[in-house]
């Protein structure tokens, strides 16, 4: 057997060191996990739309507000919906299904690791991608991308084994696995599955001269599976309601798309949000950990750096960027590398100087990470979360009253953190690419269109701007709402005044 090349399978020592793994990363991923408020509508969204799905029972279109929500497919609101309906509506109940998606990707470059260099090399490639800095935030978050990594990585997986096995079987039962571990992931967010996955498979298959096998007809029945899972939902939605079709192509045609940034933007932030493997990552790019590696090993090898490179490329040339969609392919790609090289380095240093310094090294980054991400980070609620704001309006406001908000919009947060009678009344949408006085012509035709008290949250400027204007009073003000994000306010419709009593 060449130096550095795997050892032959052992199912029983392959399950020790993935058993291994899974105890590493429950405790760190599950501790604390409500102590943080949510602060942003990307988390928000899906917590409250598995809020309102639960009460109002439908499962085909996400609703947030009563309005329908045709942005995402429902998958995660469904795993969601099923966490509350065993946890009830909490912060922790609501990101469990994204802490054990986040398990499934560990697992996912735990066996990409090991069919290169054993299972020690799976091991530590999954520490290291649960020790990544933005996929150990992602991951405790109710957000979508560690759900669509889960199925990103298990199709890197399973295609990778398709291109492996020989012909027969087997191989088509792992190009379908593929197909639907894609779909999947597609199910999650989307045509962006593809995009993840496609041309890093492909770049793979090419760098390793096996392009060819790749227009078999056993792949070509994996992208019709995935396509067909991709298509279900959308074709749901419009046979529930044809208007929905105009919605869903403008989605398509990205006619909302935002965080516009620069091509290069990518590689500025990875360095930063990859640690702290960053060093080893560019080290192990270098690809010299691989030497004597021969067959699939060897090949295999090279997939975490070509196919996590292609992502990168594709990525940067899509006009929306945000440093969490690096989470599915960059991030693991980066910690395969870290993991494979820390197994060769310690294959050519045997020794327990060596491995105890190795796993002293480790333990201390999670155990520093565990205390920043459980105890750190819920320090900052104070200042990051609209909770306390919005408390304070569910504890003004009587119930039942007529409740507005201008400044809500795609800021589910603020949802969240209302009670749950609060939401699905009738409000005044936040129009984008309204000025403050065309938004506050809205909110007072809202608190004049029925007699008794009405309200509205708006900000800051919107409410100077109804009371210079007579129509509505500020009962609460936060003028540092969410670190001084934005001023907010909560207006009420003004007291009438008796005939000819001066205002």
């Amino acid at each position: 057997m060449p130096h550095g090349a795997p050892a032959a399978p052992s199912r029983r020592g392959d399950a020790r060191w993935a058993v291994a793994l899974v105890a590493v990363a429950l405790p760190f991923l599950l501790l604390r996990l409500g102590a943080k408020d949510v602060w942003e509508a990307s988390e928000g969204r899906p917590l409250q739309s598995a809020r309102e799905m639960r009460a109002v029972g439908d499962y085909v279109v996400q609703r947030t507000n009563g309005q329908d929500d045709l942005t995402k497919p429902p998958l995660y609101a469904w795993a969601t919906r099923a966490a509350f309906d065993v946890f009830g509506e909490t912060e922790a109940a609501g990101r469990l299904p994204s802490v054990l998606a986040a398990v499934g990707c560990l697992l996912a470059v735990f066996v990409l690791a090991r069919r290169v260099a054993g299972p020690r090399a799976g091991f530590l490639a999954g520490v290291a991608l649960l020790t990544t800095a933005r996929f150990a935030w992602q991951a405790r978050l109710a957000e979508l991308e560690t759900s669509l990594a889960l199925g990103v990585l298990w199709a890197y997986v399973a295609l990778d084994a398709a291109l492996e096995r020989p012909a027969g079987a087997a191989r088509t039962r792992a190009a379908l696995g593929g197909g639907l571990a894609l779909g999947f992931a597609a199910a999650v967010k989307g045509p962006v599955a593809f995009a993840l996955v496609v041309p890093g498979f492909l770049a793979h298959a090419a760098a390793t001269r096996r392009l060819r096998e790749v227009a078999a007809p056993r792949f070509l029945a994996a992208l019709l599976v995935a396509t067909a899972l991709l298509l279900a939902w959308p074709v749901a939605a419009v046979l529930r309601d044809p208007g929905a079709k105009e919605t869903l192509l403008s989605y398509a045609r990205g006619d909302n798309v935002g965080h516009l940034r620069d091509p290069s933007w990518y590689l500025l932030q990875y360095p930063l949000y990859a640690l702290p493997w960053t060093p080893l990552v560019v080290v192990a790019a270098r690809m010299r950990w691989a030497r004597g590696l021969e067959g699939a090993a060897a090949r295999r090898a090279r997939l975490p750096l070509v196919a996590g490179a292609t992502t990168l490329l594709v990525q940067s040339c899509l006009h929306a960027k945000q440093t969490h969609y690096l989470v599915p392919v960059v991030f693991p790609a980066g910690a395969l590398l870290a993991g494979l090289w820390l197994d060769r380095a310690l294959a050519d240093r045997p020794g327990a100087t060596v491995r105890r310094a190795v796993a002293a090294a480790v333990g201390a980054v999670l155990l520093l990470e565990a205390a920043v991400l459980a105890f750190v980070v819920p320090a900052r609620n104070e200042e990051q979360s609209s909770r306390a704001f919005l408390a304070r309006v569910d504890a003004t406001v009587p119930r039942g009253a007529p409740l507005a908000w201008s400044v809500f919009g795609s800021h589910s947060d603020y949802l969240w953190h209302l009670s749950a009678e609060r939401v699905g009344t009738t409000g005044v949408p936040e129009r984008v690419g309204a000025t403050d006085a065309e938004t506050a012509d809205l909110v007072a035709a809202f608190l004049r269109e029925a007699p008794g008290p009405r309200y509205a949250i708006v900000t800051g400027e919107q409410a100077d701007l109804l009371a210079a204007r007579g129509a509505a009073t500020a009962l609460l003000r936060d003028d540092a709402f969410q670190r001084k994000r934005r001023r907010v306010a909560l207006v009420t419709t003004p007291p009438t005044s008796p005939p000819g009593a001066p205002r």
